[in-house]
């Protein structure tokens, strides 16, 4: 499993920013192949223009799916701006969904959980 935080200030990142971060994140995930990844965005919205959600499809979710990964949870903020969630929705709407799962969280120990549930290796009772 991988973590990626945004903090309060990857609110106001340029595009360029965004893109370093995400190809920061896929060169780890290269080396660590990870079947699931929690994104922890509570302290920070971030809009995901039209431009960057086709960017991020094609340069890091498609590579994503191709290294193995299988779920990945959004940890987001009770009081998400409404613009950030919809660009959020909009990238994964159109990103290959159908080879991975993903799901919203207002918490990490729910994202976790979940995370648990849709895992092949579970512990015996």
């Amino acid at each position: 499993m991988m973590e990626m935080i945004w903090t309060k200030k990857s609110s106001i990142m340029q595009a360029e920013n965004y893109k370093t971060e995400f190809l920061n994140y896929l060169d780890l995930a290269k080396r660590l192949k990870p079947k699931k990844l929690l994104v922890d965005s509570q302290a920070g919205n971030y809009i995901i223009t039209p431009d960057l959600q086709r960017w991020t499809n094609e340069n890091i979710l498609l590579p994503s799916v191709e290294l193995g990964l299988d779920d990945i949870a959004f940890v987001l903020n009770k009081e998400i701006d409404i613009f950030s969630f919809v660009s959020l929705e909009q990238t994964m709407a159109e990103s290959n969904a159908q080879f991975f799962n993903y799901k919203y969280f207002h918490n990490k120990q729910d994202a976790f959980a979940w995370f648990w549930a849709n895992s092949p290796i579970k512990q015996k009772n």
